[in-house]
């Protein structure tokens, strides 16, 4: 898929920018794919090119870390990669780290090379059943899919019920994980996921844009605001209201002291109100979302599943929580995507 990318990519930047490029692959450092030559006024200029099916903020926390690989910080970066989402392309802009999509937006900045192009929109997906994957109620099924690999094995009924989905909607998703090649046939009743951690990384990005904007109740502050500093004391109504975000890092890492409080319930907004004295603000540093599973299996006692506290802290995308996703990633997921 890589090689996809890379060459609807270069592509873009031939026709968009008229420049004779040159791509010549790496077999020496381990963090490079490759080197970027663009030829202008019989002058080269050179990028080290990271390919990516899918970055997240995550990329840009690691790559300007302190402890990155300076090895691809010393030259000219450049990520290549099947879309860069608006937010991000700002932050990569804002610290010089050039990028290029399938779409063609580009950022290039060297010597005399200006070359910033912007708004081209996502790529339409041609076929309606992989962009079923993608869809809200898909992204339900594809999340209790990464929970647990051998979840693609139950029964579109079983699944259907534990997400709170349609069958129709189960079958069109896993479908859909088929023609992407998502999935592999073990035998004639057993299928496995494969690209596990790309398709985690795709789900992260989508369940932040499509879904997580869905499943918001409303913004809040306690009423009394010294309750904040308090939070792992609050009981949560067990079974139904869980901690996610910077807490659910807290509470599985100790690492992290919450700026804002995420939790996802089954609870509605006026008893939120009442069971935990929870004022309605905009500006409010407590956050609460409609759950979007039935079962126990995907979270623990008092957080949400570590995926999803995972998703969360990488979505926030500051140092300090991704640093904890990391913790997260390491302790909890590492051994089911890698």
């Amino acid at each position: 898929m890589k090689d996809v990318i890379l060459h609807k990519a270069l592509n873009e930047l031939k026709v968009r920018t008229g420049f004779k490029i040159a791509w010549g692959k790496n077999v020496r450092e381990k963090r490079i794919d490759g080197v970027l030559t663009c030829f202008v006024n019989d002058t080269e200029y050179k990028w080290q090119v990271q390919v990516k099916t899918a970055i997240t903020p995550n990329y840009l926390v690691q790559f300007t870390n302190n402890d990155a690989d300076h090895t691809v910080k010393k030259k000219y970066p450049l990520v290549i990669t099947e879309y860069v989402y608006p937010k991000l392309r700002e932050q990569l802009k804002n610290n010089n780290i050039a990028y290029l999509d399938t779409v063609g937006n580009i950022f290039l900045q060297q010597g005399p090379i200006f070359i910033f192009i912007d708004g081209n929109p996502k790529p339409a997906d041609r076929d309606k059943q992989k962009n079923r994957v993608f869809t809200k109620a898909g992204l339900q099924v594809l999340y209790y899919l990464l929970c647990d690999k051998k979840n693609i094995n139950k029964t579109y009924r079983e699944i259907a019920e534990t997400t709170g989905t349609a069958l129709d909607t189960v079958h069109k998703t896993i479908n859909g994980l088929k023609l992407m090649k998502y999935t592999i046939q073990i035998n004639e009743k057993t299928y496995k996921l494969i690209h596990i951690k790309e398709l985690l990384e795709k789900w992260i990005y989508e369940y932040e844009l499509k879904l997580k904007p869905k499943l918001l109740i409303d913004t809040f502050r306690f009423a009394n605001k010294q309750e904040f500093h308090k939070w792992n004391n609050l009981q949560l109504k067990p079974g139904t209201t869980f901690w996610g975000g910077e807490a659910a890092g807290a509470i599985l890492t100790d690492y992290l002291n919450p700026e804002i409080l995420t939790i996802y319930t089954t609870e509605l907004r006026n008893e939120l109100i009442k069971n935990y004295q929870l004022i309605p603000d905009p500006n409010g540093n407590v956050i609460a979302y409609k759950m979007f599973w039935n079962d126990d299996e995907v979270r623990n006692d008092k957080t949400v599943n570590p995926l999803l506290a995972y998703a969360n802290l990488i979505n926030v995308g500051d140092k300090r929580c991704v640093e904890t996703a990391n913790i997260i990633y390491d302790k909890y997921l590492r051994n089911r995507f890698q």
